[in-house]
């Protein structure tokens, strides 16, 4: 009973949350998650468990007195008579508990029997009648006049409607936008939970907020292509409907005046980072209070005195061109290092530099020796010279790709670029300049690693008409229109562009992390396993690409480049290919 009490209050907590920092904000699908989160975590949250150590003295265990009935024992006149009151009266005491949990069960079937009810009435209507394919969904055509309404991948809209051409494109937008997006499921997983804790009010409330929100992001959809005052009044067109199933996404659902505010608000990027700044230690507080509390008591042994770690000890070296190590002032042989290391443990930090242009083969032998002695600890110094010169403008590179990603999140949060005000329009503008300046000053082979970034207001084409700029889609525009763009460019074919748009999304992901601070061949296992795991994946998106779409890409090259692999003696090691020995180049097909 505490743990549905405590499962209640923190998904009431969570829901006032939502209502308070983030309904009125626009990254709906960031509001979808943290509905779907506050339900299942509710659940989950009571069951957590914190222990708190308590530090206790130890005490001596006392020995006490205990009572216990002789085998003999007799019950006198006056122990007889309390046990049969006793008993007399837990015999006329009500069921309360089986009666509780009959109208439960009761209950529970009923809710239970109108899920299977709603669900077998659509997939009824789907059998029964009309079903025609639109726009790449289908359509169930209805007899009787409806509000458009969506379950799964069916679209139900009146027959008559459909075949007077009376229902806008706008409409049926909105309700692809909770096909593609899936929105059922959220609701069946809902009315699931609801039979069981059909007492729950936070349920009821959560069931509202998400469809709400569903209701949000379909309306979003839908004006990315439709005029909002066009797209307003066709919604009011069906407000008087109602919808008798619970299961369904349906177009009027909430349609209120706060409903339709949404549809033109637009937060600013900072107000949403602030809210998330703050949503953090929230989240952090509910977790922390509704989590189930426990002491562990350890016992305190004054004996026992606490030890400090010490630190590992830090030797330096310097790696010089001509063949010697140089340490404390002095140059000695790599075979010497065994003396150098002799009164050190394996947790010694080797702190190491290298001059300029020392061969990778000298580099692979002092690591290699210093293995052989146990010595697992290198830090590699940034300025040393270790890294190949193509590496140093890998940081103009990764510069650009972290602002390309940036530029991509802003203009995938809230709405469409031609929607927004004139102000955000001006500063994406700016920003699309800037990054495309980085992007032609990257050296040409550089360039081929990455892309040029998309114009803010794509998919639409930019016109100008008596000084007046608007925006339309390509297959809007009127001949007259048409006339005023450029040229295209020669055609050479259309490849499956969302495997485009997933690959190069992996590939920037992977040149990113390969280019990360220190060159691959000098991270640690972990990240090169890291590293190697994201190369498979964007190998296996490269070759799942059809001939056409490959010579649109740049195909992933592998982590350690320039440098090769070889296997020394057991030791694995990484040379650059002019510093092979012929024995090396025919082992490696170079």
């Amino acid at each position: 009973m505490e743990y549905l009490l405590k499962s209640v209050i923190c998904l009431m907590v969570f829901l006032a949350i939502h209502r308070l920092l983030l309904q009125r904000e626009v990254f709906y699908q960031f509001n979808r998650f943290f509905l779907l989160g506050a339900v299942l975590f509710s659940f989950l949250i009571p069951l957590n468990t914190i222990e708190n150590v308590v530090l206790v003295e130890r005490q001596v265990p006392v020995l006490e007195e205990s009572f216990d009935f002789e085998e003999n024992f007799i019950p006198t006149i006056e122990t007889e008579s309390n046990l049969e009151t006793t008993y007399i009266e837990s015999q006329s005491e009500f069921p309360w508990e089986t009666l509780v949990w009959t109208l439960y069960g009761l209950i529970s079937l009923v809710f239970l029997i109108r899920f299977i009810k709603n669900i077998s009435i659509l997939y009824d209507q789907v059998r029964r009648n009309l079903k025609v394919t639109y726009r790449g969904q289908t359509l169930v055509l209805l007899s009787q006049k409806v509000i458009p309404y969506t379950f799964f991948q069916y679209i139900f809209v009146t027959r008559e409607e459909f075949e007077n051409e009376e229902i806008s494109d706008s409409v049926i937008e909105h309700e692809l936008a909770h096909v593609k997006g899936k929105h059922s499921w959220d609701i069946l997983f809902i009315e699931l939970l609801m039979i069981p804790f059909w007492f729950h009010p936070g349920l009821y409330w959560a069931k509202q907020s998400i469809m709400l929100n569903h209701e949000f992001i379909a309306d979003q959809s839908a004006l990315k292509k439709w005029p909002l005052h066009q797209y307003q009044s066709e919604l009011l067109r069906y407000a008087t409907f109602q919808s008798q199933n619970s299961l369904v996404s349906n177009l009027n659902f909430s349609l209120t005046k706060k409903r339709l505010e949404m549809m033109k608000k637009n937060t600013k990027p900072t107000i949403q980072a602030i809210k998330l700044l703050v949503l953090v230690p929230v989240l952090g507080m509910v977790i922390y209070g509704f989590s189930e509390k426990k002491s562990v008591e350890v016992e305190k042994d004054s004996e026992t005195e606490s030890k400090s770690n010490e630190n590992s000890e830090e030797l330096d070296f310097h790696l010089n061109i001509g063949g010697g190590i140089k340490y404390e002032g002095k140059v000695y042989a790599i075979s010497d290092l065994k003396d150098l290391l002799k009164d050190s443990d394996n947790t010694v930090v080797i702190n190491l530099s290298v001059d300029p242009g020392v061969p990778m083969g000298q580099l692979a032998d002092f690591q290699t020796k210093l293995r052989e002695l146990d010595v697992r600890k290198i830090k590699y110094v940034s300025n040393s010279g270790i890294w190949p010169p193509s590496n140093e403008r890998m940081n103009d590179l990764t510069e650009y790709l972290n602002g390309l990603q940036v530029y991509k999140e802003r203009l995938a949060t809230g709405v469409h670029y031609i929607q927004r005000s004139a102000d955000e329009q001006k500063e994406i503008l700016n920003e699309f300049l800037d990054l495309g300046g980085k992007y032609f000053r990257l050296p040409m082979d550089l360039q081929s690693k990455t892309q040029r970034p998309k114009h803010p207001y794509d998919p639409f084409i930019r016109l100008e008409k008596d000084g007046e700029v608007y925006f339309k889609e390509p297959g809007d525009l009127t001949a007259e229109e048409k006339a005023t763009l450029p040229a295209p460019p020669p055609h050479e074919g259309m490849a499956d562009e969302t495997l485009l748009e997933a690959y190069n999304e992996l590939f920037y992901s992977y040149e990113l992390k390969r280019n990360e601070k220190q060159h691959f061949i000098f991270k640690s296992e972990n990240q090169q396993a890291d590293i190697k795991d994201l190369y498979d994946q964007v190998m296996n998106s490269y070759m799942s690409l059809d001939y056409l779409a490959k010579r649109r890409v740049t195909r992933p090259t592998l982590p350690s480049e320039p440098y090769v692999k070889i296997t020394r003696n057991g030791v694995e090691m990484f040379k650059l290919p002019s510093e092979l020995t012929p024995e090396e180049r025919a082992a490696n097909g170079c």
